[in-house]
């Protein structure tokens, strides 16, 4: 018996009544492949902003400059800058380093000690994975992300729209009520 290898099926129909859904292939130990919209969300100060919503897959790595340009264009600046490993590619290196934003990728060349860089770094990754990963996780368990009953792919968009909108509304009233500064530009 011979086995031939798997053929790719481009926008193959994964599901009849949401034939809009593609399968994302993830990679994580869980769950290899994951069906459902991809979104790509900027934070600055525990505040989401959607910046992409897709139900196809994309690279998130290649947003960063895009993403960038949004902060600046609506805070005015841009110093520090927490992201998953994925965005670590040359290009992004790059473009931040010219533009002197610090970020909590790992150093590439020789290792040279710098205390201070190091403990930025991880307070900036640590805050990453804590704040940001923390919000996925509260935009599916409180605001209903991890199953949504609406049918349609507008309709979805919409839904996940409206979450993060009042995920934000929620944070931004806690804020204020124990008088905290919102979203500071530096």
């Amino acid at each position: 018996m011979q086995h031939h290898p798997a053929k790719e099926l481009k926008n193959r129909i994964v599901s009849l009544p949401r034939p809009y859904v593609r399968p994302i292939v993830r990679g994580k130990e869980t769950k290899r492949v994951e069906f459902g919209m991809k979104t790509h969300m900027l934070q600055v100060d525990g505040i989401c902003f959607i910046d992409a919503m897709e139900f196809r897959a994309f690279n998130e790595s290649t947003r960063l400059k895009i993403s960038s340009l949004k902060h600046r264009s609506i805070f005015g600046s841009l110093h520090q800058l927490g992201a998953d490993r994925i965005y670590a590619t040359n290009a992004n290196r790059k473009y931040l380093t010219v533009r002197k934003v610090f970020t909590c990728f790992p150093k590439k060349g020789p290792k040279i000690n710098k205390p201070e860089e190091s403990k930025l770094r991880s307070l900036i990754s640590n805050q990453r994975a804590t704040v940001m990963e923390g919000s996925f996780g509260t935009h599916k368990t409180a605001y209903g992300l991890n199953k949504i009953k609406v049918k349609g792919e507008k309709r979805e968009m919409i839904h996940v729209f409206f979450a993060v909108m009042m995920a934000n509304a929620v944070k931004m009233s806690k804020k204020k009520s124990e008088n905290i500064p919102l979203l500071q530009a530096a």
